[in-house]
């Protein structure tokens, strides 16, 4: 199927959906005077996300932050010891290893999932270190079998941030496509319920655990250290990291829909493989067979063969209304974390530069897909060669070429050149409407063909979509310095790639009878030509598939 996408209003790179009884459970607390940390929405959250995971207990805190913060506190963990992290992963995961006095020691990912790399944990093990915590990054689990035999052999307790990876799970092996939650296979996890997150109650967390002692510290912790049977009695130092009754009311009704929530973000995934897997210079996600993928974000990395570097495309979606995030910086790169000595996280490094989160929310639309895929296909750059091996930049047109543009027109008319067909006229008024569609975000295709001092050597189109047409119509220009050069084939068979990429079957040209030369490189590519309703005009159709 071809993208047909349509021109967007501005698309976040997230947004909750409030979609079941979230109004209703807030107006019942209201209407019941029960607003803050106590009240039955609280209990009847904890309880229905215990369930979902398939722990013993679950208990709700102020953010993903502190329920970190509150697992550490309960293992024990204090000044003097280690404790294993990622080290591409949001800084909180680090910053809660900090808060109890004890050091992260960092570890490198894997190139294909991004998460920690289970082979290079065991040379980062001292006899300081008393646990590790995992990432399951933007969603996808790691690889928990190998992660558990090493932290049992080595005696560490493992801790699970599960902040991105609510509904993912990791299948077992030999277990037949049946998995455990992401959350189940530590000693303890914790989650997340800011507002990006698959489910939210605005701000918000979780700690669960099948350990009854562990469970009984988190309580007593996260309400100030208050003894459960003797009130206003604080035997421990603790901290006041409850969750109200009105966050919990709104927890428990995207908990109800969560079903729908990964449904609907695992079909998103599946439309941005779709779109995107012709796109030479882009990585998909993936999904691990030993993973059920929740996407919490769908992500790509922007590698050299894309011409664009990543923090440059960012931009140029930005202005074409569509939001992104580039990937956590590592954490070990921070001010607060170079004092530490770190070695071996190369891969981290070189994902982190090449990394977008792309918009990936329950209600993002099939039509927006496309639309920022026909935006990632537009704002490639590709590289194409003359007959002596001259190297040219192929761009889509922007707001900087106007001048240039107007240029290149007005040697086309000073040169005559009546035998290139062209829908519009060689003048300002045309040079500037093309930089207004390039830059509006509407579908139709200009580029320009650049040798090595950027001036402009060709130039093409590829039109038709804003019209509605499956078959876009092309057209090109070759400025008269670099005619017999083999550029016009050259950007011909460009054309046809970039229709590749779009998804696109078929193309379309017309030629004036008299242009031979142009007829024998279409044909040489394989269009095939019939007359034109119009004197003197052909119109030459392509199969690309």
């Amino acid at each position: 199927m071809a993208m047909e996408p349509k021109a967007q209003k501005f698309i976040p790179v997230a947004s909750p959906a409030l979609i079941g009884n979230e109004k209703k459970y807030v107006l019942d607390c209201l209407k019941t005077n029960w607003i803050s940390s106590i009240g039955k929405y609280v209990t009847l959250f904890e309880r229905a996300f215990s369930k979902y995971i398939g722990v013993k207990h679950a208990l709700t805190c102020s953010n993903g932050t502190v329920a970190l913060h509150l697992a550490l506190l309960a293992l024990g963990i204090k000044n003097g010891d280690e404790v294993l992290c990622p080290t591409l992963t949001y800084i909180a995961t680090a910053n809660s290893i900090l808060y109890v006095g004890a050091k992260p020691v960092f570890l490198d990912c894997q190139k294909d999932t991004w998460n920690i790399d289970p082979a290079k944990i065991e040379e980062k093990i001292t006899k300081k270190t008393k646990a590790i915590i995992i990432v399951h990054l933007y969603g996808h689990s790691c690889d928990m079998e190998d992660i558990l035999k090493i932290a049992k052999k080595h005696n560490l307790y493992v801790i699970e941030d599960s902040a991105e990876a609510l509904g993912s799970k990791y299948l077992l092996a030999g277990r037949q496509g049946k998995g455990k939650m992401c959350g189940s296979f530590g000693d303890i996890a914790t989650f997340s319920f800011f507002g990006n997150k698959v489910i939210t109650s605005g701000e918000g967390g979780m700690v669960v655990t099948n350990n009854d002692e562990l469970a009984k510290k988190v309580a007593l912790l996260k309400n100030q250290g208050m003894d459960t049977n003797k009130r206003y009695w604080h035997p421990v130092l603790g901290y006041n990291y409850r969750l109200t009754n009105v966050q919990s009311a709104i927890g428990l009704a995207q908990l109800e829909n969560i079903g729908k929530f990964i449904l609907k973000r695992r079909r998103i995934a599946k439309m941005y493989s779709r779109y995107l897997k012709n796109i030479e210079g882009i990585t998909l996600s993936l999904e691990k067979d030993y993973t059920f993928h929740s996407y919490w974000m769908y992500c790509i990395l922007i590698e050299k063969e894309y011409g664009v570097d990543r923090d440059r495309l960012m931009s140029l979606l930005e202005k074409q209304g569509i939001q992104t995030r580039p990937f956590f910086y590592p954490i070990h790169t921070m001010p607060a974390y170079q004092a530490l000595h770190h070695y071996g996280l190369d891969v981290s490094e070189e994902i982190s530069r090449k990394g977008i989160s792309l918009p990936t929310f329950y209600d993002l639309s099939e039509d927006q897909v496309k639309y920022i895929a026909h935006q990632l296909v537009r704002l490639k750059k590709d590289i194409i060669k003359d007959k002596q091996g001259a190297e040219y930049i192929v761009k889509s047109v922007d707001s900087g070429d106007e001048k240039k543009l107007v240029s290149f027109f007005e040697v086309i008319k000073k040169h005559n050149l009546n035998n290139f067909f062209h829908p519009h006229s060689f003048d300002k008024k045309t040079a500037k409407k093309i930089v207004d569609i390039s830059e509006s975000g509407k579908r139709d295709l200009y580029y320009l063909v650049l040798d090595n001092k950027e001036n402009i050597a060709g130039y093409f189109m590829l039109r038709g979509f804003d019209e509605g047409y499956f078959v876009p119509s092309f057209a090109i220009v070759v400025h008269p310095d670099y005619m017999n050069r083999g550029i016009g084939k050259q950007i011909t068979i460009m054309a046809i790639k970039i229709c590749e990429r779009l998804r696109v079957g078929k193309m379309m040209i017309k030629v004036y009878e008299d242009n031979i030369v142009a007829q024998k490189i279409y044909r040489s590519l394989h269009f095939t030509f019939s007359k034109s309703d119009k004197k003197n005009e052909l119109v030459g159709r392509l199969n690309i598939r």
